[in-house]
């Protein structure tokens, strides 16, 4: 797999008889230290202006993701550890410091985490992506490009990584 720039996975399902949207991402950050994450989640909409955050995720399951968009010799594991949940704890924080975080139950429910590759930043930088998504009107390739660009933010230092960005939108689950 060519590694010149960022790779990007979005899988999104949504019902809207019951209100409910599954999102998904996998980020890749290439020739950064920390590049690896996948984090998912179920958002429950209300109309109360509450945002009610639940975890779901099985601490670690030691069993291998063997189609991640990893470095071929990072070994990806299911799961979360507590380290790379601050991570997605300070985005957390800091979405709802902005008032940005969507009326509703968010339920952080699948994880996967390199085992050389990841750290708490990138799983916040992951997160930001992931709640940006959220308030998204339609979610197309060119929205998510733009977000995962003002998310990550290289001001410009590292233009040459987004022409090379790959993303893929799917519309089915991957467990």
């Amino acid at each position: 797999m060519d590694r010149k720039g960022i790779k990007v996975n979005v899988w999104l399902n949504e019902n809207s008889a019951a209100a409910s949207r599954k999102l998904i991402i996998e980020l890749f950050l290439p020739r950064a230290h920390s590049n690896y994450a996948l984090l998912g989640i179920d958002i429950y909409a209300r109309g109360d202006g509450k945002c009610i955050v639940k975890w779901d995720i099985d601490r670690l399951q030691r069993e291998r993701y063997s189609d991640a968009i990893a470095l071929s010799f990072d070994t990806v594991i299911w799961g979360i550890t507590d380290e790379l949940k601050e991570g997605i704890m300070k985005s957390l924080d800091c979405h709802r410091k902005e008032h940005i975080l969507p009326s509703g139950t968010i339920i952080y429910n699948i994880s996967a985490y390199g085992e050389i590759g990841s750290s708490a930043d990138i799983f916040r930088r992951a997160n930001d992506i992931l709640l940006s998504l959220l308030i998204c009107g339609e979610l197309n390739e060119p929205a998510i490009a733009k977000i995962v660009q003002e998310k990550l933010d290289y001001g410009g230092r590292r233009k040459q990584i987004y022409e090379n960005m790959e993303i893929k939108v799917r519309g089915r689950s991957i467990r």
